[in-house]
């Protein structure tokens, strides 16, 4: 190709790059970057004159460019350029405004017919893309700083999947890594949910509706060190037009201490002060719910244990030494029966006892004449001629009564006969019946 045809194509080469979007410039290979040739678009997306750019920037590509990048241009231009390659950079040109647009230079070294080397350049309007990104690795960013100051965990169920996802914190919470993939499966072989949370874990999952896809419950989550926490998690559900769940986005808050205290101070408002065991109260609304929700035909056993002689005991050994033997007793009680029954101080020296799912009215009789016997064993700090007694009333559920207060009534009823009878034994009521049995202690037969 001769000189003449030579500039003949690049004639039209040029004029073809004033009809394509972006800029096209010529460089030689030197420390400025000399712009040599120059397009339309160029000069449009920049908004100077060829004028300008030689009054301006005495034809600098480089001296155009934000100074905070030019050290990188020239670091990649150089590798680059030297491995005859093409390449792409990014850096930000100042414009005609005052203001920086973002650019993505597309460039390759080309030797000319000339024998010299050149860079040929094509710049693309990156701006909004740029910021757009940089507005999005700020707001990770504040995200991920707002996570690392909270104890929160986010997560994220994709039922579709089975995939879990969970923020860095549940890590630093519970010690371990979560179950992720298979989240459904895995899930029920996993430790990560408390045995006993998961039934209502699992309804907690597919709790949802269209009209309210919020959901809140509170789990037993464990943690490494051996222990289950109690969480709140709280979810809001995503689901098709046909109702199917598509993902759960929420929150797993730590909520032990609170929980710890209500159950702290649920407790302080259950229980005797004295004696530590269920106030009267409680005691009777714990009875009613089970009664309510047991089978008829279940056996279950009222007893009513009422101190002999007790304001005599507080008048000559006072008050301090009679609340002693209440704890004693209460102490004692508790070693008599199951961690399931129910136990309760319903009086001043009264206590009351329900026993659930005994085999039948004899086996009422051995504890109530068990708490007899153990009466008389209490200790009586150095008294030792203080002889300490009590009478036990028992009433028989279904056969007494199928209430509390029926049972309670019965109950106090037979306490009343043991009472009557000379104290220091137990007495089961005996509705309906022809015959009324005193069943009495053998340390009651020994004594006035």
């Amino acid at each position: 190709m001769n000189n003449g045809q030579y500039g003949n194509v690049e004639q039209e080469f040029w004029m073809l790059a004033s009809r394509i979007p972006g800029g096209i410039i010529q460089c030689a290979v030197d420390e400025p970057l000399t712009i040599c040739q120059i397009s339309e678009g160029f000069l449009s997306l920049f908004g100077y004159t060829r004028e300008e750019i030689d009054q301006l920037f005495q034809n600098s590509l480089l001296a155009m460019i934000c100074t905070e990048d030019r050290e990188q241009v020239c670091q990649q231009t150089g590798f680059w350029g030297l491995n005859n390659k093409t390449c792409e950079l990014e850096y930000r040109v100042k414009r005609r405004d005052g203001c920086y647009l973002w650019v993505s230079d597309r460039r390759k070294l080309i030797q000319e017919p000339d024998g010299k080397n050149y860079y040929y350049c094509i710049l693309l309007d990156i701006d909004q893309s740029k910021r757009a990104y940089h507005d999005l690795y700020l707001s990770l960013e504040r995200h991920r700083i707002i996570m690392d100051q909270t104890n929160e965990i986010i997560f994220e169920l994709d039922f579709e999947k089975d995939i879990a996802t969970f923020s860095s914190t549940w890590e630093k919470k519970f010690g371990y890594q979560p179950i992720t993939t298979n989240f459904s499966k895995k899930i029920h072989k996993n430790c990560h949910v408390h045995p006993e949370d998961l039934p209502a874990f699992f309804k907690f999952l597919h709790n949802y509706n269209d009209a309210d896809p919020y959901v809140e419950g509170e789990f037993r989550i464990f943690q490494k060190s051996g222990q289950y926490i109690w969480c709140r998690i709280r979810a809001t559900m995503q689901h098709k037009s046909t109702g199917e769940p598509i993902k759960a986005v929420g929150v797993i808050t730590d909520i032990d201490k609170e929980r710890n205290k209500a159950q702290q101070l649920l407790e302080y408002a259950q229980r005797d002060p004295l004696t530590g065991l269920y106030n009267k109260m409680t005691a009777q609304n714990l009875v009613e719910d089970y009664l309510a929700k047991c089978n008829q035909k279940e056996i279950c056993a009222l007893l009513i244990l009422d101190v002999d002689n007790f304001k005599q005991v507080n008048d000559t050994q006072g008050h301090p030494f009679g609340d002693e033997v209440l704890v004693n007793a209460a102490e004692k009680i508790k070693g008599l029966f199951r961690k399931s029954d129910i136990l309760g101080r319903i009086g001043g020296d009264e206590f009351l006892i329900f026993m659930k799912g005994i085999p039948d009215e004899a086996f009422a009789g051995l504890r109530a004449q068990s708490l007899v016997d153990m009466f008389c064993n209490i200790a009586t700090l150095g008294q030792e001629n203080l002889l300490l007694s009590c009478s036990v009333g028992v009433a028989i559920s279904p056969q007494d009564g199928t209430d509390f207060l029926q049972l309670f009534k019965n109950a106090d009823h037979a306490l009343y006969q043991a009472k009557k009878r000379g104290k220091n034994n137990h007495y089961i009521y005996q509705q309906h019946r022809d015959i009324q049995v005193l069943l009495q202690s053998d340390s009651f037969a020994k004594r006035d």
